[in-house]
């Protein structure tokens, strides 16, 4: 009874609060117009060559996107997984970094960094253009998603029982072997899940490219987006929304089915790890020069975007955009009015905001993952993953319209933020609470062990690691929230990213990426804080004769 009490909430959780604002967008779009001339307005967009340029271009890209995002996180995961080394907690908790960065951030990061005139190029003598094409693209996609990646893959490669390979290694099955016939399968469903949650967010992609693709390239949330506000058609914008709905729901519905069809029974847990000096020569150098290209990969753009910060027009070191951003009456500019907020606040508000959505998107993905283990619900699983696959400019206008009148806009975001959230967190939480099995639990079960004493005395300490990854992520993603803030919260709230966004509109640039330091300093610390725990206790030290 009380798993059915759960899913109906959950049901009528995204009725009232996904559903009814996507259907208002709808009835508001369509209020008015004559049934003859949506029908020929819907049978335009669905056959002009120009839609199917642009699903074709919004398939590729994502999927390119993803498989370089997922082949790139293999070596990583593997190290993170099998080995441990100095600084191993620091690099883990920088890798989520540019997860979170606000877009217009990354923007500023890649161009810094990739553009003509960027660190690389002058460092190399070069002059490589490796922004606004195509590659610029998929450069962005894979730094956004490389840690994703490689923490979905490493929770699962850490878990796989070495009882396997042991087995296979007595059979005098050799290393290439060995991963294809037994790590690979264990690791499909991991690998499969990685690619489609990043494959989604690539198709849903808006902001990279619309910068880095200008007007020769075009997704179906930039082909909304014009629609809505450059041809001021609201009929076509909602026909490109519910084709996107529904080719990003057949995706996840077709990587669910993958998954479950590639599982294999495992079973695992903590084990300590050796030191990365146990590994071979071979292996050794490998590692260390592939984290070293990862290394700067991810910190190149981020490290430039610090020395823009921290330096003046002349070059020189110069910490004037912080003391104007955080001093009082230091700057020339009113930045509390250009805010609509201290910086107090808007720090404080932020950390509450992802601090609400991410406690209520844990705690409602952790209970879906415990009750449903053991079981398979595509059609139900499906429906959970349907707001990945939605715009969310179309979801925060939606709550704006049905709910703005009557629920307070700090409340309306965190409900909207929920959206954000869920889809990655449940899979994640999924992944995990399925790779557990139900051995132990039923062993506890049996020798008398109450429901609660289970949950809190196998269960959680089985699935901290994945429980603190998971909760890392509820927290990260509203944090970087724009969207739902300005269009849900109707301007009033100033968090990170909107502040960032009005610095750069009233051409602060100087004070905006001051403020985005901060943001990166303290997504840092919240990360470190949380791995850290996940990491604490579970790798004793390995001890050699």
């Amino acid at each position: 009874m009380s798993r059915s009490l759960l899913y109906v909430g959950v049901v009528a959780y995204f009725a009232l609060f996904f559903l009814a604002p996507i259907g208002g967008v709808y009835v508001e779009a369509l209020r008015g117009v004559p049934v003859q001339v949506v029908l020929e307005r819907v049978h335009r967009v669905l056959t002009s060559a120009r839609t199917m340029r642009i699903v074709g271009f919004t398939t590729g890209q994502a999927a390119l996107s993803a498989a370089a995002a997922v082949i790139a996180a293999m070596p990583l995961a593997y190290m993170v997984s099998h080995y441990s080394f100095p600084g191993k907690r620091l690099a883990y908790s920088l890798s989520l970094v540019p997860f979170v960065l606000p877009s217009i951030i990354v923007v500023v990061c890649m161009i810094s960094f990739y553009g003509k005139s960027g660190l690389l190029n002058s460092i190399l003598g070069t002059d490589f253009n490796l922004v606004y094409n195509f590659r610029g693209i998929v450069l962005a996609h894979v730094f956004y998603n490389f840690s994703l990646a490689i923490r979905i893959i490493s929770t699962a490669w850490r878990s796989i029982d070495r009882r396997f390979a042991e087995a296979a290694e007595s059979l005098g099955e050799r290393p290439l072997g060995l991963f294809r016939r037994v790590t690979l399968p264990l690791l499909a469903p991991a690998i499969v899940s990685a690619f489609a949650l990043i494959f989604i967010y690539c198709f849903l992609s808006f902001g990279i490219i619309l910068v880095f693709g200008g007007v020769r390239f075009s997704t179906i949330e930039v082909a909304i987006y014009q629609e809505t506000y450059v041809n001021l058609d609201l009929i076509s914008a909602a026909v490109y929304s519910t084709l996107q709905l529904v080719l990003s729901v057949g995706f996840l519905a077709l990587a669910s089915r993958a998954i479950v069809a590639s599982r294999v029974a495992r079973s695992g847990g903590e084990r300590g790890l050796p030191p990365l000096a146990a590994a071979s020569s071979a292996g050794r150098i490998f590692m260390t020069a592939y984290a070293v290209v990862a290394i700067v990969f991810v910190l190149g753009p981020i490290l430039t975007m610090f020395a823009r910060a921290l330096t003046n027009a002349d070059g020189a070191f110069s910490l004037e955009g912080f003391r104007q951003l955080l001093v009082p009456g230091a700057a020339d500019r009113n930045v509390e009015g250009i805010l609509r907020s201290s910086i107090p606040g808007v720090i404080w508000r932020s950390i509450a905001i992802a601090v609400g959505s991410g406690t209520l998107i844990f705690l409602l993905a952790g209970a879906l993952a415990l009750s449903l283990r053991g079981q398979r619900r595509p059609a139900f699983e499906s429906f959970l993953q349907m707001p990945i696959a939605m715009s969310f400019v179309t979801v925060s206008l939606g709550l704006r319209f049905v709910w703005g009148a009557t629920v307070p806009p700090a409340l309306l975001v965190v409900l909207g933020q929920f959206f954000i959230g869920f889809p990655l967190v449940f899979r994640i939480l999924r992944t995990g609470v399925d790779e557990l099995g139900d051995g132990l639990v039923r062993s506890a079960e049996i020798l008398g062990a109450s429901r609660w004493a289970v949950f809190r005395d196998v269960e959680v300490p089985l699935l901290r690691r994945t429980l603190l990854n998971g909760y890392a992520y509820a927290l990260a993603l509203p944090f970087a929230d724009l969207t739902v803030v300005l269009a849900a919260g109707r301007g009033r709230i100033a968090t990170f990213p909107v502040a960032i966004y009005r610095l750069i509109g009233f051409r602060s640039f100087d004070l905006a990426l001051a403020l985005a330091v901060i943001y990166v300093l303290i997504c840092l610390g919240l990360f470190l804080v949380i791995d850290a725990t996940s990491m604490h206790a579970q790798e004793p030290r390995h001890d050699t004769a």
